[in-house]
């Protein structure tokens, strides 16, 4: 039981310094010898305390992922997937980002890599700067239409 507490409060630390998923708590737990009926307690007991909340992580991760790390809408959705969410609240906390805001960040970012892919050939800059940002999971279409843009 006082192995239960400790982690308990282990994980309330963890969880107050940075925001986590249940699906990231929980292999910290399965880690530590745990077993699963303790391990649903704690989990259980983080979200009553809203240590723990999918919203919540969602919405900062689409954010922070978008904004900070400049990634597409298919690789949030893909490393969310990862993370046993739910479909639903993802696709919400994405349609948060409008198509002007979508477009205009990864057209910047199209033009700066633009400018720094050296080949002469125009339709192979082309195809290079399309593999780049559906690299940064941008979907076809729009990676097409960015490079389009940025080429004229």
């Amino acid at each position: 039981m006082d192995d239960l507490k400790n982690w308990l409060q282990k994980m309330q630390h963890v969880c107050s310094s940075k925001e986590y998923c249940k699906f990231d708590i929980q292999q910290k737990l399965k880690s530590s010898n745990l077993n699963s009926d303790s391990i649903e307690r704690i989990l259980s007991e983080l979200e009553e305390q809203h240590y723990i909340d999918e919203d919540r992580y969602i919405h900062a991760f689409v954010h922070d992922k978008f904004w900070i790390n400049r990634w597409g809408k298919m690789k949030i959705r893909y490393a969310l997937y990862q993370k046993q969410l739910p479909e639903g609240k993802i696709e919400n906390a994405l349609n948060e980002i409008t198509d002007d805001e979508y477009i205009q960040h990864f057209t910047s970012l199209a033009k700066a890599k633009w400018k720094s892919l050296s080949d002469n050939d125009e339709p192979i800059r082309q195809q290079k700067l399309i593999r780049y940002l559906m690299g940064r999971g941008v979907e076809f279409e729009i990676a097409k239409k960015i490079a389009n843009d940025v080429n004229s």
